[in-house]
């Protein structure tokens, strides 16, 4: 009798889970079993004295996208509420809007450089990430349950991967850390971001979002407005400007340019003012 080349156990499960794995389009990594039992114990104690809503999931890295991919999240009516953890995954998350919670995802520092210098200087509660910062804060009730920047660098999600969640990419191997950030560098000079881990006695304390991140956030927004659905589906009108008739044109008796906010018909004028020049 032949061989089945079927998988088996954890392999089947994760094939079952993703049907591209046989084509190795995502790569899976290692799980919390590879963690001291206690410390993985440890990390769901603090997330339910902080009375976060939390959970486990599995992350995988697509190969071709060459991002993170959940692969095994709890449903939408199921993230309400805290879910048990099952050491078989290899990330935690932590819902905001559920947790009483507003977090600054920085990914990109220097497109909103005062916004994270600030973050550095009052935030108590850091979760360093592979491109930046999580900034936990009190729940600001000035801002909705999510908020996209569209590319400031920085959004406010309603889901956060979190301590100890781990992935793996094709070289390395990204954790999310506790951690104390810091910045140097002047805002429209030379800018940059440091980390370190967070120590035992300097400890987590979730604080309420100071007025100038607040006004910083809405400063930033103010300078570019998400757009619309309706706004992003209408087209440019590519049509070409029509030039004004000859009764609609300035008289030509005088060398005198009369100003026009339309630039176009300004150049226009001024054209035929150098040709009556010349003749």
């Amino acid at each position: 009798m032949a061989k089945s080349n079927e998988p088996k156990g954890n392999e089947a499960r994760k094939t079952k889970l993703n049907p591209c794995r046989p084509t190795g389009c995502l790569k899976y990594s290692k799980d919390f079993r590879t963690m001291d039992k206690k410390t993985f114990q440890a990390f769901e104690d603090l997330y339910n004295e902080l009375n976060f809503v939390h959970g486990t999931c599995a992350i995988a890295w697509d190969l071709e996208k060459k991002a993170k991919k959940a692969i095994s999240m709890p449903t939408l009516e199921q993230r309400k509420t805290t879910q048990p953890w099952r050491n078989t995954d290899n990330m935690v998350y932590v819902m905001a809007e559920q947790s009483n919670l507003t977090i600054v995802d920085i990914d990109d520092a220097q497109k909103c450089r005062h916004l994270t210098r600030l973050c550095c200087q009052y935030c108590k509660y850091t979760v360093k990430t592979k491109k930046g910062f999580h900034f936990y804060f009190k729940r600001c009730k000035e801002f909705g349950i999510k908020l996209e920047s569209q590319g400031l660098g920085f959004d406010l999600p309603a889901l956060l991967y979190a301590p100890p969640g781990f992935y793996e990419t094709e070289s390395e191997r990204i954790e999310y850390k506790f951690a104390v950030a810091s910045c140097y560098g002047y805002d429209e000079g030379l800018f940059s971001t440091n980390s370190r881990d967070l120590s035992e006695e300097e400890g987590l304390e979730v604080v309420e979002m100071p007025q100038e991140i607040i006004d910083e956030i809405k400063r930033l927004l103010g300078e570019k407005k998400p757009k619309t659905k309706q706004q992003q589906q209408q087209k440019p009108d590519t049509r070409a400007a029509v030039l004004p008739t000859q009764s609609a044109r300035m008289p030509m008796e005088t060398n005198e340019i009369p100003v026009n906010t339309n630039n176009k018909f300004q150049k226009y004028r001024e054209f035929l003012v150098l040709i009556q020049d010349r003749n």
